[in-house]
């Protein structure tokens, strides 16, 4: 048997949040619940494992295409593959902001964007590929994701051949 939850709200989260990691400041705990996408588990985890730096690095490695900068790339997958958990949260936010991209792209509303020049940096990796392209990629870097578990795959490697795509597909 499946219990089917619905999601909680952004001020639901947010006040789990609140409760649970007081110390936050306002504006990392609204962020860590946009990020948690209405599940107060994966915000919390968020919080716990330092996903607003993780979160940070990724989008500032995005904001560096369509030359990737390869050194902060090795270091992000690095950290981000020194254990599954880590490996686990970095490749869902990257899947959560691929698919906010994804959706900016094909409705031409891009969301705001946790960061200062999310938004233009999405409206341009956008603008660098078809949105046939970017579905290519997701669709890579999903099946590339989903086999490094069952595949025994090297994390630190997963990692680099996901952002490579991305790279490739924002090419010129």
């Amino acid at each position: 048997r499946k219990l089917a939850l619905s999601l909680l709200s952004f001020d639901e989260v947010r006040e789990g949040i609140r409760k649970y990691h007081p110390d936050l400041k306002t504006e990392e705990t609204e962020a860590i619940a946009h990020l948690g996408e209405g599940s107060l588990g994966r915000a919390l985890e968020i919080a716990e494992r330092g996903g607003l730096e993780l979160y940070h690095d990724l989008v500032s490695l995005l904001d560096t295409l369509p030359r990737l900068d390869f050194a902060a790339l090795q270091e992000f997958a690095g950290t981000a593959a020194e254990d599954d958990q880590s490996f686990d949260l970095s490749t869902s936010l990257l899947r959560g902001w691929h698919a906010r991209m994804l959706k900016g792209a094909a409705t031409g509303a891009f969301p705001p964007g946790l960061l200062e020049g999310e938004a233009a940096l999405m409206r341009r990796l956008a603008g660098a590929a078809s949105l046939d392209r970017w579905f290519e990629v997701w669709d890579k870097n999903d099946r590339l994701f989903r086999r490094a578990d069952s595949a025994n795959l090297d994390h630190r490697q997963v990692l680099l051949n996901a952002f490579l795509a991305f790279e490739t597909a924002a090419r010129p």
